[in-house]
């Protein structure tokens, strides 16, 4: 619990020291963290349906590893990321539906054996690699709609840091229904089509939710992609070509039905088109001073 305490105030004194370096004059945005988090009790837990979450990974990948972004290095990977879902308690029911992108017939053998270590993956799916991320959600997408569910889910690839602590999956249960008209929220988002900050003045303004990690109700996205998800479909795109096309897509879609996108990162700011953008521009996470929270779910 000191812990938890402990990594709540020094993010809001890196976060307050960013602004005050960063944002332009007059600019502001209350950063609102709960000084205590609510457990809920076993009869909350049970009134809460079990969310689905469509975890992604690619055969090419180890269990554990490092991804390198900008100033940040994040510790990620399946294992990683299933370990810790094991050790924090989420705070609401949820299932894995893991779908792996698999190239190599030799490298499948390693993922069935997962569903008996970690009770809580419901089925362990293969899929090329069209579309990439994108391609192995939609998998997960279409397996969900094929069983008519209109519930909350969440997908997330492995390149996702964390979980850290109690709570994790029950904080995205929560800011998705902070606002009724919210369609998308994640862990991070990003103002443009880009990375860094120093291409700003050529970048697209494209507000997107980080498709390392989102969560949505099931419901609303059947209503936005009655077929498949953006992007499913592409093959061998470049590193931009997959967020304009699927990332961003995902995210422009669901403004354009009149939803708003948020993040759990600036949690009291939720963007709707056309709206002022009140947080820090293009990939944050790739600053030294966002380290703690860089990719972390």
């Amino acid at each position: 619990m000191l812990r938890s305490l402990y990594q709540r105030i020094r993010k809001k004194i890196i976060v307050a020291g960013w602004f005050l370096r960063e944002l332009p004059l007059g600019v502001r945005l209350r950063i609102q963290r709960r000084s205590r988090f609510h457990y809920p009790s076993q009869n909350e837990t049970q009134a809460i349906q079990t969310v689905p979450i469509v975890m992604v990974d690619y055969d090419a990948y180890p269990l554990y590893r490092f991804k390198k972004l900008g100033s940040n290095t994040i510790a990620c990977g399946l294992g990683r990321l299933l370990d810790h879902m094991a050790r924090y308690r989420a705070g609401v029911p949820f299932e894995v539906l893991l779908v792996i992108n698999a190239t190599s017939p030799a490298e499948k053998s390693i993922y069935p054996p997962l569903k008996e270590k970690y009770p809580f993956i419901r089925e362990v799916l293969f899929h090329d690699n069209t579309g990439m991320d994108f391609g192995a959600y939609n998998v997960g997408y279409q397996y969900y709609l094929h069983q008519n569910y209109s519930g909350e889910m969440a997908f997330i690839n492995s390149s996702a840091g964390g979980p850290c602590e109690d709570g994790w999956l029950l904080k995205y249960h929560h800011l998705f229904n902070r606002n009724h008209k919210t369609g998308l929220c994640g862990a991070s988002m990003n103002s443009h089509l880009g990375s860094h900050i120093e291409d700003l003045p050529g970048l697209t303004f494209m507000p997107h939710v980080q498709a390392y990690f989102f969560y949505s109700r099931m419901e609303i996205l059947k209503n936005i992609f009655e077929k498949q998800l953006p992007g499913a479909e592409l093959k061998n795109p470049s590193k931009n070509e997959r967020v304009e096309q699927s990332e961003a897509v995902l995210s422009r879609n669901v403004l354009e039905a009149g939803y708003g996108i948020s993040c759990a990162l600036f949690d009291d700011f939720i963007y709707f088109q056309g709206s002022p953008w009140k947080i820090p521009y293009v990939d944050y996470r790739r600053r030294l001073v966002f380290r703690p929270f860089a990719s972390k779910i």
